[in-house]
């Protein structure tokens, strides 16, 4: 091949990659503002928990996708006991999380703690890090349920 074919499939494949790349933040938007309504639409349906199930339990997403942030707040949520950051660093690992990814693991969690707690998310006790209403109401936005197709009229009458 010449340069200028080389150039050419360079071109080429950074417009692709461009292209692509809008496509995915174009789905992720759609993607957030129907687990919105989802969630929204539940609430005025006052679907029994017994029918709802996890979004990603249709199509399950790979922990990548997750966000720390988010992954923090469920294996809080899930947590009956306050967590410290030693603990939600191993829970994390246990659902998939990939924390390798950090250098400093605790420095990371514990600097999104710090943030969640100004934010009113947490509250460090005692022995450890716990949820507030307000950090399990954002853990169950991360991840809405919603009643399987076909039953949710069924379930709301």
């Amino acid at each position: 091949m010449r340069k200028t074919d080389y150039r050419k499939a360079l071109h080429s494949a950074r417009a692709e990659f461009d292209r692509l790349l809008q496509k995915r933040a174009d789905l992720d938007s759609r993607i957030v503002r129907l687990k919105q309504t989802i969630a929204g639409l539940m609430g005025l349906c006052e679907v029994a928990d017994k029918t709802r199930r996890p979004l990603n339990h249709t199509i399950p997403l790979p922990p990548r996708f997750m966000r720390l942030t988010s992954a923090i707040r469920q294996v809080l949520a899930e947590s009956a006991v306050p967590m410290r950051p030693p603990d939600l660093r191993d829970g994390l690992s246990n659902h998939g999380f990939n924390v390798a990814q950090y250098a400093n693991k605790l420095a990371v969690i514990h600097n999104t703690l710090s943030r969640l707690e100004r934010q009113g998310e947490v509250l460090q006790v005692s022995s450890g890090w716990v949820l507030t209403d307000k950090g399990r109401l954002a853990s169950q936005m991360d991840f809405p349920d919603f009643p399987p197709a076909g039953e949710n009229g069924k379930s709301a009458q």
